[in-house]
């Protein structure tokens, strides 16, 4: 919990507070996707994997007004406004890896 609140997360006030408050909640929206949700799409009839145009995952976090989600995926590979089907793979397998050695240490 002391890491969180030198962060400005729960117990803490102000500004820093309020943003910590702001990020987490945007994340627990129920309406909102998860990038996962937007970054992998398949054909919902034949299911074979389609291109993903990053503009549109953008917008959907722009409308949302969530600024972390499109960090994120601002920095994801893209090859002609499309993105990158291996590479995003290989950054979801980086993700998954990372969340597991996170869990371990708790």
């Amino acid at each position: 919990m002391a890491n969180l609140e030198a962060r400005g997360g729960p117990g803490t006030f102000g500004m820093a507070g309020l943003q910590w408050a702001r990020e987490m909640f945007c994340a627990w929206y129920p309406d909102q996707p998860e990038i996962t949700d937007l970054i992998v799409q398949h054909d919902p009839h034949t299911y074979p994997r389609v291109a993903v145009r990053k503009q549109d995952v953008l917008d959907v976090f722009l409308r949302f007004g969530n600024r972390q989600a499109l960090r994120a995926v601002r920095t994801m590979p893209e090859k002609d406004g499309v993105l990158d089907n291996r590479k995003i793979d290989a950054v979801l397998v980086r993700v998954h890896r990372d969340g597991k050695i996170l869990i371990s240490q708790v």
